[in-house]
């Protein structure tokens, strides 16, 4: 593997991964949004992004989002964002 890795580097630089987490609480301290992700070789990865139902269409999601641009944008020149059908069509 470590093959891989010094041929990757030269096209990609060398993997220094940073966790990725934004947790948005209510009033309260309850967790009602989040976003977990990951930033390396130049790139962010968002695996999962949540809010709970009683808090959407308030802007959170976008919220979330700009955050998590903000804390990759002078490491990160993309993003990759996984998402599923049954989770985009409302997200979006």
């Amino acid at each position: 593997m470590q093959g891989l890795r010094n041929f990757n580097a030269a096209f990609i630089g060398t993997d220094k991964p940073r966790q990725l987490a934004i947790i948005v609480r209510n009033d309260e301290g309850q967790n009602v949004a989040g976003l977990l992700g990951e930033t390396k070789w130049d790139c962010m990865f968002i695996g999962w992004v949540w809010v709970n139902d009683s808090y959407q269409m308030n802007g959170i999601g976008t919220r979330l989002m700009q955050e998590a641009e903000r804390e990759a944008e002078m490491e990160c020149h993309h993003t990759h964002l996984t998402s599923l059908d049954f989770q985009a069509m409302g997200f979006y």
